[in-house]
């Protein structure tokens, strides 16, 4: 692991993220894979895995943590896994992992003024439930560019997440879960959206002076032109209410794979405890 010096603002620190922020936030620094005699770049370093694969269906990985978070699902509330509707998994497993990636990018941005921009291909992870996965970077993070539009920090940092998070590394995640699993894409950023806002939250309650510019660039991302744009917006100081449903409600609801001899979902109200802080049926 590479060790970065420094600390104060506009200084890239992604290995202090987890101690100023929590868990979360980790982002271990490794050093960059080196080219073979072909120049060719080598992969990830020996217990990593690419978070590119989680968007190349050939490899299996989110499929397989789409799996294991059914089953773990399944597990906790003492069903079988098939009774657990492949849609919660599939929204709940993207949830969680989005929501792990894009925590670290916010919390650079916003405590740097300079947001990072990240490769899928050198931004490695392993594959672990029960809490916040490891992340690690293949070599030290780069700012993203100077933004040329916006008017103020919040939506130069905000396009900035867009051009060196959302678009390289979440949007290709999005899109293959899209095309190949039945979750929409609503549901998917309104995932993505949640998973910043959680972020923000976390950020605020560990740095209070933080919580203005964290929650100004998820105010920036659900307004701006980028792929967050409408998928929620603040009720609160600090609380976020998006505009979709993560779908985890209908663990509770009955809704389960086989409701119904015809295939039809339960379709009682969710109870509010069933239902996520930010869900937009509490807002209904």
């Amino acid at each position: 692991m590479l060790g970065m010096a420094g600390g104060g603002d506009g200084v890239f620190v992604p290995s202090r993220l987890g101690a100023r922020f929590g868990p979360y936030f980790e982002l271990d620094v490794l050093a960059p894979p080196q080219a073979d005699g072909a120049g060719v770049a080598a992969g990830p370093p020996a217990g990593w895995a690419a978070v590119a694969d989680l968007s190349d269906p050939l490899t299996g990985a989110f499929a397989r943590r789409a799996g294991a978070v059914r089953a773990a699902l399944a597990a906790g509330g003492g069903l079988a896994t098939e009774a657990v509707d492949e849609r919660v998994a599939v929204s709940v497993a993207q949830l969680g992992v989005c929501a792990r990636l894009v925590a670290p990018a916010l919390a650079l941005a916003v405590a740097t003024g300079r947001p990072p921009e990240f490769s899928p291909r050198l931004l490695y992870w392993r594959d672990r439930l029960g809490g916040p996965f490891p992340l690690a970077l293949g070599g030290p993070p780069v700012p993203v560019g100077q933004a040329t539009t916006g008017t103020g920090p919040s939506d130069r940092l905000g396009r900035g997440l867009v051009d060196g998070m959302l678009l390289p590394v979440v949007a290709p995640i999005v899109s293959a879960i899209e095309r190949h699993h039945p979750v929409s894409s609503k549901i998917l950023w309104g995932n993505v959206a949640s998973g910043l806002a959680g972020a923000a939250k976390m950020i605020g309650q560990a740095e209070p002076a933080l919580a203005a510019p964290a929650w100004g660039v998820v105010d920036a991302l659900c307004a701006g032109d980028g792929p967050l744009r409408g998928t929620g917006a603040r009720v609160a100081p600090a609380r976020f209410g998006r505009r979709s449903c993560c779908l985890i409600y209908r663990l509770d609801s009955g809704a389960g794979a086989g409701a119904g001899a015809d295939g039809d979902r339960a379709r009682r109200a969710p109870s509010r405890s069933a239902l996520c802080e930010d869900c937009v049926l509490r807002f209904r």
